[in-house]
């Protein structure tokens, strides 16, 4: 299954040390989605993202439609290697 990705600004986005610049919407190969948290791979090759590790867990309780992302780099040489912020998660795009 395929989500798409709308990143927020919310409290901006970080490396953990500094601000990065919000990244443009993105879609994920979800491996894992459940009412705690949603998993998967960014799947676009046009996207500076792409293969990035997408984790994803609701930001309040109860649930605003607001989730807490982390995106971590799939090769520690990538920069940069982890990112923070908040997004919404969009609608099915395909079921493959």
């Amino acid at each position: 299954m395929k989500l798409n990705v709308m990143p927020v600004y919310g409290n901006g986005w970080t490396d953990g040390t500094v601000a990065v610049e919000q990244p443009l919407p993105f879609e994920i190969s979800v491996t894992k989605q459940s009412h705690k948290e949603t998993t998967g791979t960014v799947s676009m090759a046009d996207h500076h993202l792409d293969g990035y590790s997408f984790e994803a867990s609701p930001r309040h309780s109860p649930a605003t439609g607001y989730f807490t992302c982390m995106l971590t780099s799939p090769s520690p040489d990538l920069s940069p290697n982890k990112i923070y912020g908040y997004c919404k998660l969009g609608a099915t795009l395909s079921s493959d």
